[in-house]
């Protein structure tokens, strides 16, 4: 029987044996790179349930291709609570952070013209409003 917190080192050692760097894996998987550095090193205490942590592993072991369905099972039934509550509580940090300071947040790209746009439909919508207005009173 496989033992759920090996799953990390072997996540580590399939990346490492495809040659693979961490910011190549979150480039493709999406998954943030302090997320995949506490994944391979079993520290599930920065997430805030051990769902979070599951679907992360279960999204990296499929890009590695790495069998881990029974890793994975021993997971999901809740033998990771033992290890989250000895660790620190959840102290909000974002695992996707890779730099002090960092949130890990990245407000989408905007259009600098949205703002003026935004204003220009209303003044639109406005002027309409006010021309059908003093279309019904004449």
């Amino acid at each position: 029987m496989s033992d759920w917190s090996d799953i990390g080192e072997k996540l580590k050692e399939a990346r490492e044996e495809r040659e693979l760097t961490l910011a190549e894996v979150a480039n493709e998987t999406r998954i943030p790179i302090g997320t995949l550095r506490a994944l391979e090193r079993n520290d599930h205490s920065k997430f805030p349930s051990p769902v979070y942590s599951r679907s992360f592993l279960e999204k990296y072991a499929e890009f590695l291709g790495v069998e881990a369905e029974e890793d994975l099972v021993n997971f999901k039934t809740g033998n990771v609570r033992e290890q989250a509550e000895e660790s620190e509580p959840f102290d909000q940090v974002n695992v996707g952070s890779d730099s002090p300071g960092d949130s890990g947040y990245r407000k989408p790209a905007t259009n600098p013209m949205e703002p003026l746009l935004a204003l220009l439909g209303t003044i639109a919508i406005i002027g309409a409003i006010i021309w059908i207005l003093s279309s019904i009173r004449s």
